[in-house]
């Protein structure tokens, strides 16, 4: 997912306009409506839509088409492998749903998250559930997260082949190679576990 399409999703989504108007409403800013056609807005360009969101604030934010390290700002967030079977996903016939938060250098999310809504759990729940018909954890399940200029792979073991990796990087809008790679849910500490054979 482009950047720019992350914003606009951000636009519509219901928690996010209603951050907007509880935080930067008093900065006498309106919230734009989102818009299909990419990067036109009728009350606020995204850059400054950016530099008000950033933690820095003043900060000049470039507008582009992808997350880069010089922007400061990084995708993280759970992640689901949907496929057939565990031999199929190995071998890269399979389809990434993600949940992307929008973080600074050192982790921090951009947008104000409650950190209930971030789990597999949750998030499987709310969105997918009605659409797949099975568990959080039916699929395999894992995580990417930017901390301190570092990007981690929270994934379960077996499953850290490079089919996927490769295809998590570009979904997750990376063009490096992971830090280091985990095999616990961050979350919780645990080993994940999934359904799916």
């Amino acid at each position: 997912m482009k950047f720019i399409d992350y914003l606009n999703n951000c636009l519509k989504d219901k928690e996010f306009r209603q951050y907007w108007e509880e935080e930067i409403a008093d900065l006498g800013e309106e919230l734009p409506e989102s818009n299909e056609s990419l990067g036109t807005y009728p009350t606020l360009n995204i850059e400054e839509a950016l530099s008000l969101l950033t933690e820095e604030g003043s900060r000049d934010v470039t507008l582009i088409n992808e997350v880069r390290e010089k922007d400061g700002l990084y995708f993280a967030g759970p992640f689901w492998l949907i496929g057939n079977s565990l031999r199929e996903i190995n071998e890269g016939d399979f389809q990434i749903l993600s949940e992307k938060f929008l973080v600074d250098y050192n982790g921090n999310p951009v947008a104000k998250t409650a950190p209930e809504t971030c789990t597999h759990e949750h998030i499987w729940n709310n969105k997918y559930k009605s659409i797949y018909s099975v568990e959080y954890n039916y699929y395999p399940r894992g995580r990417i997260v930017f901390q301190r200029g570092k990007l981690y792979l929270n994934i379960p073991e077996g499953l850290n082949v490079p089919a996927i990796k490769e295809k998590l990087l570009q979904e997750f809008d990376y063009n490096r190679d992971f830090d280091n790679i985990f095999y616990k849910d961050p979350t919780t500490g645990g080993h994940y576990s999934f359904q799916l054979r």
